[in-house]
């Protein structure tokens, strides 16, 4: 199993987020949203490249995660028994893991704490090593929309989202 989403994590938490939280605020706000780059045009750091222009439609896809601008119609109710609150996420970071014509389920990444989005994350990673270390700029460089099987394969039926979450819930000890 490699843990190097939880090693960085450590790396990060010990000497701050500041670099990171920029890179992520330019890259999802300014870039996606404000100036509404598209494809080459937003891929501007040397390790990033442009996969979505390779998508050949609109599809989301279970196992990639998206950005959305969302205005909830009724925003949510939470109560854990002990405190109740309304929320609504206007920027939530989802990683989508399954579609129907009419809704998307997923895990809203901006409600995970670090160490949890970090976990989610390296479970991911660890779904496909070789797509993650190298397999995705491959098919970018090939022209191919950068999928991997395996965390696709994952996602496909109910039963296996349920291992994912299942799976989470059991080994992630936060």
């Amino acid at each position: 199993m490699d843990y190097s989403f939880i090693k960085d994590y450590k790396d990060k938490q010990q000497n701050g987020f500041s670099e990171q939280e920029k890179r992520a605020y330019e890259s999802i706000i300014q870039i996606l949203f404000r100036l509404k780059l598209y494809g080459k045009e937003k891929a501007r750091q040397i390790d990033e490249y442009d996969g979505e222009s390779l998508f050949s439609n609109t599809t989301l896809y279970p196992g990639h995660i998206y950005a959305f601008i969302y205005k909830a119609e009724k925003p949510s109710l939470y109560d854990d028994g002990n405190i109740k609150f309304v929320y609504s996420d206007t920027l939530p970071i989802v990683l989508v893991t399954h579609m129907e014509p009419t809704f998307v389920r997923g895990i809203n990444l901006n409600l995970c704490s670090y160490p949890m989005r970090a976990y989610i994350l390296n479970t991911l990673h660890n779904l496909d090593l070789q797509f993650y270390k190298r397999g995705n700029l491959d098919m970018a460089t090939k022209q191919k929309a950068p999928i991997s099987e395996n965390v696709m394969k994952t996602f496909m039926t109910p039963e296996k989202e349920k291992a994912f979450f299942d799976f989470i819930k059991t080994n992630c000890k936060l």
